[in-house]
């Protein structure tokens, strides 16, 4: 169920969770409350209220955006979209505004006023959406008017039942929230002055007539100044509201003579009903006064501080179980609330005979109680903690509710919202500049831009910020119009999503390197001022003069996003096409400055990224033209810039993509080429990650794994914002996998998951570690679902060429827990998916073969694979899948009998 509290401070709760997130997003959080008030309604008037300026087709664009975002985060069964009608489901969606409607209506005045909270959507305010703030004021003011009604109704309510107490706490309340509503003063002073509190009664009522002096210039009402002049009279005062003729006044000696028995409170309070018989909030603050409360807090705080000092100078002397000081931490947590809630019982007048204290001050025997309550559980926490199973090796997980120092940084992606939106790769531009010119104050660690493309897509901000571990964040917008562009950022706490600075600048597209120093310099500001560290940032240095020749590299780089983007949706041409339109402007960048070595580089990565795309049996050739293209782009690039670590590492990776693509007839100086050059990359620069990374893969690939283990932990904690994505990580789970380190190479499996959930790369190591002879117990339920995410993860275009393996994994979890027919069944269809004769599905069965005792098929396959990948011939005597044939003389005889 979604709770939305519009009135007075406005906040949103999903299932009891209140998501901090979404009343920020105004736009959002105002169609929600627009569409449950008034729905059903349709598109046309919702478009005519939050999009007045907006062509139709942007604006009902626009609409399916924010609808699909609804729908997305709470479910459809929050809605009712038909047609051209929007509406929600009042049972899921429940509105605090309709609430209080609902009572007002029914005459329940006590849940009425408890409802309300103060004004409908106060001090919100959408721009450029004249006729939403339109509705927005009539609405609030409708319900202030109803609030005033039901206020004055249960004033007189709890005073015609004789509570006065009750009737001046509610006036008070009533005041707070309408401070100038002359009702709501008169009631108040009134029912003060009956309650004996004169003087407080006429100090408010000074206030009053200041407050109305002040912002309206008129005086109080002539029968409140009537009244004040009765209090001061000395005249007893028996309120009535102002509809009902003033006051009844009679001497303070006329009550002396009285002869009704006085009426304790608590006897009044235990004849009326339930709802009546509720603590008023004065009353409860008056309570937590006499109770002393807050002399228990403070006291046990101190103690429980002192305490856990001793204990710890006892464990460091070696005089204490080390892991006492937990379990201790975690009872003084808990026992917090028990000793409050203990002095409230012990403190409360029906309990000072039942509880009698001669020796001890009454506060100071409560802490004494609690203390003892709470300390009999600490052993039983201690001896739970005592025998809780080790922490195993691997990377260390931090908990969901972890608080990161606020100097780790996340800058989001700035929102294009120019006209037309053509301005994105502008945006995306001020961010990755933003991003590097803060990556180099070292007091600051920010996130890269490739860390946040990789999760921020689809997840939520509270989830991102736990993923990147990051303690503040940074969001904002970019408008352009003309030549004139404004750039908006605001600087989020991540505990709470709250913001604390903004920063606005303004500047000009044909200057954008002053726009971007200007954009850097004030953001350094406000992060110093929060953070309370020194930040200095390097003026921008581009590489370049030529605006044109930086803003076409800044389009490249938006068309190389368009074109991945595409490729995971399945339209394989149009992502070709964006490819090949980047590239084009990366030429017009390199003729407008030939010295320029950026968009050299950024032309061979088109052509790598083109060369991955394409990867596979049926684009082959495509794929070497690619690479091959791409290394002469490469060797351009080291001449222009013979000292180059980026020149180097992209000529390395290319290499290898070369000898990857050519399968059987690889040719080994590639990948010697490939190591020269990335070794010359991270000499230049030690912490090259993507180097590092692909140079581990190539020590791995030629079985130096002692090396290789080295490079892949050295790419592991040298991107510590996850600059390469799922890569560092992922290469680490697949090296101890095959050094047949399970334990380990589970646990990187889980830090991979942890990072990025649902990644390809990590779901095919778990098939193979649930196929392989040494997995855990066969799940073959989990390995259809790890087959069935596998093969989603992939673009739609490739995704047949993927099935074939994925479906031998699951035959070989199948055969391992001993169904045999069940495993041939699958194994036929993988060979019906098999549409290219991939190797790799002889590789697979191989193993599903001798998981059934089919030794002699298992090698015939072996070798059939070896014959179309013979570079494999060099792993395989030690490949541990097969470790049961590593004896066998058929076996030994692939390997040490080429041919």
């Amino acid at each position: 169920m979604l709770r939305l509290t519009t009135l007075g401070p406005t906040s949103s709760r999903l299932d009891g969770t209140e998501l901090k997130h979404f009343a920020a997003h105004k736009q959002k959080f105002a169609l929600l409350v627009y569409i449950a008030v008034e729905g059903p309604v349709s598109r046309d008037r919702v478009i005519s209220l939050f999009w007045p300026e907006r062509e139709e087709e942007r604006a009902r664009h626009s609409l399916s955006q924010v609808l699909y975002a609804l729908r997305r985060e709470f479910g459809d069964k929050c809605f009712r979209f038909e047609g051209e009608s929007l509406g929600v489901e009042l049972e899921q969606v429940v509105i605090d505004a309709l609430e209080f409607e609902a009572a007002a209506r029914q005459g329940a005045w006590d849940r009425a006023v408890e409802s309300y909270q103060g004004l409908f959507l106060e001090q919100f305010y959408l721009p450029r959406t004249r006729e939403f703030n339109e509705w927005l004021d009539n609405y609030r003011t409708r319900l202030g008017r109803l609030a005033n009604k039901a206020f004055s109704r249960a004033v007189q309510a709890q005073r015609d039942l004789g509570d006065i107490d009750d009737a001046a706490a509610i006036a008070g309340r009533w005041v707070g929230l309408a401070p100038l509503e002359d009702e709501a003063q008169h009631a108040h002073i009134a029912l003060l002055a009956q309650l004996g509190r004169r003087n407080e009664a006429l100090r408010h009522y000074d206030g009053y007539r200041d407050r109305l002096a002040r912002e309206l210039q008129v005086e109080p009402l002539e029968e409140t100044v009537e009244l004040v002049e009765q209090i001061r009279a000395g005249k007893t005062i028996n309120f009535r509201p102002l509809d009902g003729a003033g006051v009844e006044t009679g001497t303070l000696e006329d009550d002396a003579g009285s002869d009704l028995p006085a009426v304790d409170p608590s006897d009044r309070v235990s004849e009326r009903s339930p709802n009546e018989s509720k603590l008023s909030w004065a009353k409860f603050v008056n309570d937590l006064r006499s109770r002393h409360l807050l002399k228990v807090a403070i006291a046990y705080l101190a103690f429980g501080a002192v305490l856990l000092e001793v204990v710890d100078t006892l464990i460091d002397n070696g005089m204490l179980w080390a892991g006492l000081f937990a379990p201790l931490v975690v009872t003084l947590a808990v026992g917090l609330p028990l000793v409050l809630f203990i002095a409230w019982v012990r403190e409360s007048p029906a309990s000072f005979e039942r509880y009698p204290s001669k020796r001890w001050p009454r506060w100071l025997a409560n802490i004494r109680t609690s203390y003892i309550v709470a300390f009999l559980s600490v052993f039983a926490i201690a001896l739970l903690f005592r025998f809780l199973p080790p922490r195993t090796d691997g990377p260390m997980l931090l908990s969901e509710s972890a608080i990161y120092p606020a100097t780790e940084i996340a800058v989001l992606y700035l929102e294009d919202n120019s006209e037309g939106g053509k301005n994105a790769h502008l945006a995306r531009a001020f961010t990755t500049a933003l991003i590097t010119r803060l990556a180099d104050v070292d007091t600051l660690g920010v996130r890269s831009a490739s860390a946040l493309k990789s999760v921020e897509s689809g997840v939520s901000l509270q989830e991102l910020v736990q993923r990147l571990e990051v303690g503040t964040v940074l969001e904002g917008d970019m408008v352009a119009a003309g030549d004139s562009l404004r750039i908006t950022i605001q600087l989020l706490d991540a505990r709470d999503l709250t913001q604390f600075a903004s920063v606005v600048v303004h500047g000009s597209r044909t200057d954008p390197f002053n726009l971007l120093d200007d954009l850097a310099m004030r953001t350094a500001e406000a992060l110093r001022e929060k953070l309370g560290v020194e930040i200095l940032v390097r003026e921008l240095r581009a590489g370049t003069s030529s605006v044109e020749a930086w803003d076409n590299v800044q389009r490249s780089h938006h068309l190389r996003d368009q074109a991945q983007n595409l490729w995971e949706s399945g339209d394989s041409a149009a992502a070709l096409e964006a490819l090949d339109q980047a590239d084009l402007l990366l030429q017009r960048a390199e003729l407008l400055d030939p010295d320029w070595l950026e968009p050299l580089l950024q032309r061979g990565w088109v052509a790598a990224t083109r060369a991955r795309q394409l990867g596979g049996p049926r684009y082959r050739d495509i794929e070497i033209r690619s690479a091959s293209a791409g290394l002469g782009i490469a060797n351009r690039a080291l001449a222009v810039g013979p000292e180059s670590p980026d020149a180097f590492e992209l000529r390395g990776v290319l290499h290898m993509f070369l000898w990857e693509s050519a399968g059987a007839s690889a040719d080994d100086t590639l990948l010697i080429a490939a190591e020269s050059d990335l070794r010359a990359a991270i000499s230049l620069e030690p912490n090259r990650v993507r180097a590092l990374n692909y140079l581990a893969r190539i020590l791995q690939e030629t079985s130096r794994f002692d090396e290789a283990k080295l490079m892949a932990h050295r790419a592991y904690e040298a991107d510590a914002f996850f600059s390469e994505g799922i890569r560092p990580v992922f290469r680490l789970c697949y090296l101890y996998y095959q050094l047949e380190e399970l334990e380990a190479a589970s646990a990187w499996c889980r830090e991979a998951n942890r990072r990025h959930p649902g990644t390809t790369s990590i779901l095919e190591i778990e098939l193979q570690l649930l196929a392989s002879p040494l997995g855990d117990t066969p799940n073959i339920e989990r390995a259809w679902r790890l087959a069935r995410e596998r093969e989603a993860s992939y673009p739609p275009q490739g995704r047949e060429d993927i099935r074939a393996v994925g479906l031998m994994y699951v035959a070989a979890v199948i055969a391992r827990a001993g169904m045999k027919d069940s495993a041939g069944s699958v194994i036929a269809a993988a060979r019906a998916a098999d549409l290219n004769n991939e190797p790799l599905v002889d590789y697979n069965e191989a193993n599903v073969r001798q998981h059934l005792g089919e030794t002699e098929k298992a090698i015939r396959l072996l070798e059939l694979y070896l014959r179309a990948d013979p570079k494999w011939r060099v792993v395989l005597p030690t490949d541990w899948y097969f470790k049961d044939l590593w004896d066998h003389p058929d076996y030994r005889r692939l390997w040490e009998q080429p041919g």
